[in-house]
């Protein structure tokens, strides 16, 4: 009974010291958001300040929060392919929280480009993306799971494909 309650206690141990190891990275204007996604492992927060990032980003599979303070955090997009890419498998532990979507320019997905991924979007504004085929905000494809939460998709335009994307 004793190796028993040294084992969990062992395990019990292990998760606090490993969910302790989690990083805040902030980013301020001027910085590459991707490069702090780059650098960021499982479980640590990006926090981005107001200010405009010009730049595509892309989760590349990680599980990681990337938070803004508002809509004065803006990612503008590079006009060449989706603002916001989720497409290596992200959990539902991949989150953007708190930040602004514009400028995106693709076939699908201007804003946000979800293909089997299952991140979670909160309290974020999609606007002035456009598609030439479908999802001009958020295009979900691939068995994709994401989950939108409070957010506010305005002003996207496609000009072709489903016309309420």
């Amino acid at each position: 009974m004793r190796s028993i309650c040294r084992w969990f206690a062992v395990i019990a141990t292990w998760s606090i010291v490993t969910s302790a190891q989690a990083d805040i990275i902030s980013v301020n204007p001027g910085a590459s958001l991707q490069a702090a996604i780059n650098s960021a492992l499982d479980g640590d927060v990006i926090e981005v300040t107001a200010g405009e990032f010009n730049e595509n980003i892309n989760f590349l599979g990680k599980a990681i929060t990337v938070v803004g303070v508002g809509p004065t955090t803006v990612l503008r997009g590079t006009g060449a392919g989706p603002v916001v890419t989720f497409a290596s498998g992200e959990s539902d532990d991949s989150i953007l929280d708190s930040v602004t979507v514009t400028g995106g320019q693709a076939q699908r997905g201007g804003g946000i480009f979800i293909s089997a991924a299952s991140p979670t979007i909160i309290r974020t504004v999609i606007t002035k993306n456009r598609a030439s085929q479908q999802g001009s905000g958020v295009h979900i494809e691939n068995s994709s799971t994401a989950r939108l939460y409070n957010n506010l998709l305005i002003y996207n335009f496609t000009s072709g494909g489903d016309p309420h994307s």
